[in-house]
């Protein structure tokens, strides 16, 4: 489906957005407090891979008892449906809000916001079904607590928007302002250019 505004976004979310929040904290902690000193012999993308499986279980979870909120599967592609229209995948992001997409079909059309056969399967009501990812990432001042944000991919693969749930979105872009053109002299109007000292001397 073409992107939907986050404006849309926010009635379907923001009633869950301190619950989603709480979960992806917990998991995170769980693997800090579990994993102890194991964690300096992983790979990021082992820690990463553990937490995004932490995350996924814990929303599970919470999805059995909330209201409107689906937990699909279907074989490695795992998905949670919210009001049966906006579909979600849980992925760490990078510092530019981005996700690492897996090498399949499936992934690659969810990640140009273009429902795979296998979910829109799943979708209950005929409409189309706006692709998200809950996305979470650590920074140096607090490498304990992840933030945690929507994000909106578009049809070319790139961020539609971001939605921060905890912490801070996207810096802003400053355009630089452009000084104007010089702009010639009104027709019929003779420009006085001032002498050179050189050429203001008198002689003798």
């Amino acid at each position: 489906m073409p992107v939907r505004p986050l404006d849309e976004a926010k009635p379907i979310f923001e009633r869950h957005q301190d619950a989603i929040v709480d979960v992806v904290n917990t998991a995170h902690r769980r693997v800090i407090e579990g994993a102890g000193t194991l964690l300096k012999s992983m790979s990021t993308r082992t820690r990463q891979g553990l937490i995004r499986d932490l995350i996924v279980e814990n929303l599970k979870e919470w999805s059995e008892r909330t209201k409107g909120v689906q937990y699909q599967k279907k074989g490695n592609l795992e998905w949670f449906g919210f009001a049966n229209n906006w579909v979600l995948r849980v992925k760490h992001v990078d510092s530019e809000f981005a996700v690492e997409v897996s090498p399949t079909q499936d992934s690659k059309k969810y990640n140009k916001n273009v429902m795979p056969a296998s979910v829109a399967a799943s979708l209950i009501e005929d409409q189309p079904a706006t692709a998200l990812y809950l996305g979470w990432y650590v920074t140096q001042n607090s490498p304990l607590i992840p933030e945690v944000c929507l994000v909106c991919p578009n049809e070319h693969a790139e961020i539609a928007w971001v939605w921060p749930f905890s912490g801070e979105g996207p810096a802003p872009t400053l355009r630089l302002p452009v000084p104007d053109a010089p702009q010639p002299p009104p027709a019929g109007v003779r420009v006085k250019v001032k002498a050179d000292k050189a050429d203001r001397k008198k002689s003798g």
